[in-house]
């Protein structure tokens, strides 16, 4: 679905109290260039006076892709190129919503005045097996913005997201909590122009990390984690970041951490969604504690269905990717 800049956001996923169709599934389509509903006709990105209105939000400013109020299912679905200037530039999943993501592609999104340039969440969201690519917004949470709701994300790679505020990859507040297992975040764009800023930023909100893996991209000296107020950087396993800034890493500040940088290396073509890899001598490998996620689950394959570990026997890798 092209949106072409002229149509607003192609799906709104309504409550619904019914038994027999309790919700809607999307599968295997991509949106690409479309725009949330006040926006039709204009150009979020580049014609800040015409959305002028919108500066404050609303439901018709924000969630250029898809807006859910419901129970919604994407699977192996691309998010691309969609413009907001309200919340939730891709998607915006209200505190009604329940979104599950399998296999999903969240890229190139841009929010220029709200929260959220992949995702704006406020209830329930699930994702695996995903990437998110170069999302940006203005304000805070350049691939996830989580207001008070609850994200799970397993098996996720997050890479090149970027914010001006906050979190350049997730923003967590309002009470929110955000569990992160075998994760990869690589190449955060973490300035420092804001004094609160960092790829993961949580503020009187409870973020929690197992077996994950954390790098900035060079010339950004943010900090890869960031707790204000009541908030809180829990690390549960084996866990790597870069600058020792996320508490209770296991392998804190690593000068090389042996991940690919994807400016440099393109994230690989894998299917069904690209990935930051694992380089030989990483201290990534090899360094997952069990192969549990925070619920106690078995995560026996990595993002791109590559069992885990490699080799059979052994211990996995932390983040996204186990190393063949």
């Amino acid at each position: 679905i092209n949106g072409g800049g002229e149509v607003g956001r192609p799906f709104h996923v309504h409550p619904t109290e019914s038994t027999i169709f309790p919700g809607v599934v999307i599968e295997q389509i991509s949106i690409v260039d479309s725009y949330a509903p006040a926006y039709a006709g204009a150009d979020p990105i580049n014609d800040l006076a015409a959305l002028a209105p919108c500066n404050g939000g609303g439901d018709d400013c924000s969630g250029g892709a898809i807006r859910n109020d419901g129970l919604l299912r994407l699977i192996m679905v691309t998010i691309m190129g969609n413009g907001s200037n309200g919340q939730g530039n891709g998607i915006i999943n209200t505190t009604q919503g329940d979104l599950k993501i399998v296999g999903g592609y969240i890229a190139e999104n841009i929010d220029m005045l709200g929260h959220g340039g992949g995702i704006l969440n406020g209830g329930m969201l699930s994702v695996r097996y995903s990437t998110f690519y170069r999302n940006s917004t203005d304000a805070g949470g350049g691939a996830i913005s989580n207001f008070g709701g609850n994200v799970e994300a397993t098996n996720v790679t997050f890479a090149e997201n970027s914010s001006a505020h906050f979190g350049s990859t997730i923003d967590n507040s309002s009470n929110g909590i955000v569990d992160l297992s075998f994760c990869t975040i690589c190449d955060a764009m973490t300035d420092n122009l804001s004094p609160q800023k960092a790829a993961v930023y949580t503020a009187d909100s409870t973020v929690q990390f197992k077996e994950c893996v954390i790098t900035k991209a060079a010339g950004y000296p943010g900090d890869a984690c960031m707790a204000t107020g009541t908030g809180a950087i829990v690390a549960a396993g084996g866990n790597l970041d870069t600058d020792g800034t996320c508490t209770g890493f296991s392998l804190a500040n690593v000068a090389a951490p042996g991940v690919t940088s994807s400016p440099a290396a393109p994230l690989l073509p894998n299917f069904p969604t690209p990935t930051c890899h694992l380089t030989v001598g990483s201290p990534a490998i090899d360094a997952a504690t069990d192969l549990l996620d925070l619920d106690g689950n078995t995560i026996d394959l990595d993002q791109r269905g590559i069992a885990r570990p490699q080799p059979v026997g052994g211990a996995a890798d932390l983040g996204a990717f186990e190393l063949q």
